[in-house]
C-alpha cells in the first residue's frame, strides 16, 4: 500500500472501513454484482447521509458494472444530489437514473453537466424536487433544418431545454428553481416565467 498513489490508497482504506463496518462477515467476497450492491447497502445505512455528490469526470458512470452499486445505492436520508461534469446520455442514463429517485430527495444541482437528446425525460419525471439549480449546464437542441422557401421547419420533437421547462410546469412542489449561464431559448425562458408566476 506504501507504493499506491494518493487516490489508491484513498479506495483501500475506503473499502477497508466499509468491510469492517458491513453487517456480513466480509463484504468484500463473491461476485462483481453482490460486492458493489453490499458495498451501496452498507452506505445507505449511513442515519445521516443528507447530500451525495457524484462527479462525472472521467468515464467511470459508463460502466455497467456500477448498476448493481446504483441500484441498491437507497438512502433514506440523503435530501440533496449534486451532479458535476456529468453527461446524461445513454451509456450513463442507467446509473445516474437510480439516483435521482431516492425517496426523500428534493433538492437537484447540476453543475457543468450536459443533457443529450432524449435524456430530460428520463431525469424528471419525479415531481418532488422543491429546489433545482442548473450552472453552467448545456441542453440537446435540435438540428434546424429549412425548407425549399428558405423558412424553419417545425419538428415535433422539442429541444432537451423545452422539454425540461415543460416537465418542471407540473412540479407543484418547487421553491426556487435557479438557471445559470445555460443559453435557454427565448421559448423556454417563457414557460419557466410562467411557472414562477403561478
Amino acid at each position: 500500500i506504501d507504493e499506491m498513489d494518493d487516490d489508491d490508497q484513498l479506495k483501500i482504506n475506503f473499502y477497508r472501513q466499509i468491510n469492517t463496518s458491513g453487517n456480513t462477515e466480509n463484504l468484500l467476497l463473491g461476485e462483481q454484482d453482490t460486492i458493489y450492491g453490499n458495498i451501496a447497502n452498507q452506505i445507505s445505512t449511513c442515519p445521516n447521509l443528507e447530500h451525495l455528490i457524484i462527479n462525472g469526470s472521467g468515464d467511470w458512470l459508463c460502466n455497467n458494472d456500477y448498476v448493481y452499486f446504483f441500484g441498491e445505492l437507497n438512502p433514506t436520508s440523503t435530501t440533496k444530489v449534486t451532479f458535476t461534469d456529468c453527461s446524461f446520455d445513454t451509456r450513463t442514463i442507467s446509473n445516474i437514473q437510480e439516483i435521482i429517485f431516492l425517496p426523500n430527495l428534493s433538492t437537484l444541482i447540476a453543475h457543468n453537466c450536459n443533457f443529450t437528446k432524449n435524456t430530460v425525460g428520463e431525469l424528471f419525471e419525479n415531481e418532488s424536487y422543491t429546489k433545482l439549480e442548473f450552472i453552467d449546464c448545456t441542453f440537446y437542441k435540435k438540428p434546424k433544418t429549412r425548407g425549399g422557401d428558405g423558412k424553419i421547419i417545425n419538428h415535433e420533437k422539442e429541444d432537451e431545454y423545452v422539454l425540461l421547462a415543460n416537465y418542471l410546469s407540473h412540479c407543484d412542489l418547487l421553491q426556487k428553481l435557479t438557471f445559470i449561464r445555460c443559453g435557454l431559448s427565448i421559448k423556454a425562458i417563457r414557460i419557466l416565467t410562467g411557472i414562477t408566476i403561478n
